[in-house]
């Protein structure tokens, strides 16, 4: 299981590299661009730029045209690894608990209610027990598996609810918000 987490880890550590070496390609050819629009708008549309350095509009440029998919993708990566042993953990804890305190299946209990004279298979009371006991382990595994699913889909909602919040508008408006900063 420690394998299988380090080569997780490890996997997003190389996307994050190739995330950042993307990164860098990308700003370089969004300053390029800025450089045209500023020098375009310059010329047409003084009045839109009027009171931004150009440090500022190629701040502004660089926010609405960089992409920002691929940082929220890495990072949601990320943090369904770095979730999988708290979660593990905690559903762990969950069992024992309700183990502890009685609450979970007992096998014996399920063993005796399920009746298995009729069965074709022919399975006699003794092996009762023991499917019993295999049925409440694919019972555990069935909840561990909602459970891994459920934080996962916490880490979506989480982090689709900044993007979306976070999210751009056009340079115009983008623009026109900057110069009110002052």
């Amino acid at each position: 299981m420690f394998a299988q987490f380090f080569m997780l880890a490890a996997l997003i550590a190389v996307a994050g590299i190739a995330y950042w070496r993307w990164s860098r390609r990308t700003n370089a050819e969004i300053a390029e661009g800025a450089l045209y629009e500023w020098e375009r708008l310059s010329r047409t549309e003084c009045d839109l730029i009027e009171g931004l350095s150009e440090e500022r509009f190629r701040a502004v440029y660089r926010r609405t045209h960089f992409p920002r998919f691929p940082k929220y993708a890495i990072a949601i990566a990320a943090a369904f690894v770095v979730s999988l042993p708290l979660t593990l953990g905690a559903l762990a804890g969950i069992a024992w608990t309700l183990d502890t305190i009685g609450l979970s299946a007992n096998a014996q209990a399920i063993a005796r209610s399920v009746p298995i004279e009729g069965s074709i298979a022919g399975v006699s009371r003794d092996d009762g027990e023991t499917i019993a006991l295999y049925y409440v382990q694919d019972v555990v595994k069935f909840y561990y598996y909602f459970g891994l699913l459920f934080a996962w889909l916490g880490i979506i909602y989480f982090a689709m609810r900044r993007f979306h919040k976070n999210r751009p508008g056009y340079l115009r408006d983008e623009l026109m918000k900057e110069k009110a900063k002052g």
